[in-house]
């Protein structure tokens, strides 16, 4: 499933609106892979939060092109330790919109 401001979306022909997938695997362990797609080239943030709301990693921060993009976590914070197993916050932030999903990682 493909979350929009607007709803759900096919992106077969290009990315028509920006949206942010369900982080996947998810549960993970080890790695996890964050698709999302831009409608249009500008400034973007992908960034992970704990439950508290402190930002533990950002793994996108600046301007990419139109079209659809992947990243992935290698489960490690900003200073490159390992995080607790729980239940993060994916923060996506584009030009016209803010998405948020969730992702859980495990032992």
């Amino acid at each position: 499933m493909i979350t929009t401001a607007t709803g759900t979306v096919s992106v077969v022909d290009g990315v028509a609106v920006d949206f942010l997938a369900s982080p996947s695997p998810n549960p993970f362990r080890g790695r996890a892979a964050f698709r999302f797609g831009l409608a249009r080239a500008g400034d973007v943030r992908l960034e992970l939060f704990d439950l508290a709301g402190r930002r533990v990693r950002s793994l996108v921060s600046g301007v990419l092109p139109a079209g659809e993009v992947t990243r992935e976590w290698d489960g490690r914070d900003e200073a490159g330790h390992g995080v607790h197993p729980g239940v993060y916050f994916v923060r996506l932030t584009t030009p016209t919109h803010r998405f948020h999903e969730r992702v859980v990682a495990l032992d």
